[in-house]
């Protein structure tokens, strides 16, 4: 019961800040929308995104591989990352086009705790 009231306190300070995180743009061309937002508490941490536009986007380099859509045409990604004591899960959704023109759309989902892991991934490109 006490881990069932950590978490709901943890949702009604994450909500908050997920929802109204601060916008800004991230795109080379075109109309673009970015969202981020981060949360910590002595139960967990979060953070979220929600990226869409026209164009590319630069998310830099991680793990030594670029993170980017270079010239791209119109794409859309969002994210949810958690940790707690009693585990971890993430989840990102995406659909786009790729700088040769091929359609793509992704579904994933990651999670462990005490008892174990799972995962789970969907995807389709033309």
């Amino acid at each position: 019961m006490r881990k069932l009231l950590k978490a709901a306190a943890l949702g009604a300070l994450l909500a908050p800040a997920i929802l109204g995180g601060a916008a800004g743009v991230a795109a080379a061309d075109g109309p673009a929308y970015a969202e981020h937002s981060a949360v910590a508490t002595p139960w967990g941490a979060g953070s979220s995104h929600v990226m869409s536009g026209f164009g590319g986007w630069d998310h830099g380099e991680r793990g030594g591989q670029r993170m980017d859509r270079g010239d791209s045409g119109p794409g859309y990604m969002a994210g949810d990352r958690y940790a707690g004591p009693d585990g971890a899960w993430a989840k990102a959704t995406g659909s786009g086009f790729t700088p040769g023109g091929d359609a793509y759309y992704f579904d994933t989902f990651k999670a462990a705790g005490p008892n174990g892991a799972a995962s789970g991934f969907t995807g389709a490109h033309s």
